[in-house]
């Protein structure tokens, strides 16, 4: 398993707050932007450039604020920051938003193939059963999927080769032709 660390930054900005005096916080919604490194004002401006409802809401608007007022850069050891966004308002600073930047990790199951089942793989294996077994056997299949693919998981990794489509039916057949003895004997 492989762990990497992803950084969010969420901007809360009540642009109604600038040209009205409405209560904080009042008739806006944050938007959050997933970075691979800590975001910098530059990443965020370039960001927004990309993409056009951002551009045409901010460009007049948030971005000037920003460069205004300090950015929430992580340091050592935090794993998020915060600063609030303010404006000049006739003598006063005006509080118009806030930006936070947390730290996050994400783990990744690299070595793991991902197998599908596939969608036809029901018809192949019940066309031979009568239509009340094959309730059983759908249910049986769905109750034993990941049993199923740890038994894929476990033959890939020793051949080095990834399942075909062919070898998951048969896989799955062993182990409907188990089950179905094991029910026939008890």
């Amino acid at each position: 398993m492989q762990s990497e660390n992803f950084y969010t930054l969420t901007v809360h900005y009540y642009p109604q707050a600038v040209e009205a005096p409405l209560a904080q916080g009042e008739s806006y919604r944050s938007y959050s932007f997933n970075f691979s490194n800590p975001p910098t004002p530059e990443d965020f401006k370039n960001l927004v450039k990309k993409l056009p409802w951002a551009y045409g809401a901010w460009e007049d608007t948030l971005i000037p604020i920003l460069d205004t007022n300090p950015w929430p850069y992580l340091t050592l050891g935090t794993k998020s920051a915060s600063v609030k966004l303010f404006v000049q308002d006739f003598g006063t600073n005006k509080q118009v938003g806030h930006l936070e930047v947390s730290k996050d990790e994400i783990i990744k199951n690299d070595n793991y193939p991902r197998i599908l089942f596939p969608c036809n793989l029901f018809i192949k294996l019940s066309k031979k059963y009568k239509e009340a077994e094959r309730a059983d056997i759908r249910e049986f299949l769905e109750q034993n999927k990941m049993n199923i693919i740890g038994i894929l998981i476990k033959q890939s990794r020793k051949t080095g080769i990834f399942p075909t489509e062919a070898q998951i039916v048969n896989t799955t057949r062993q182990f409907l032709k188990q089950w179905i003895s094991t029910r026939q004997n008890a």
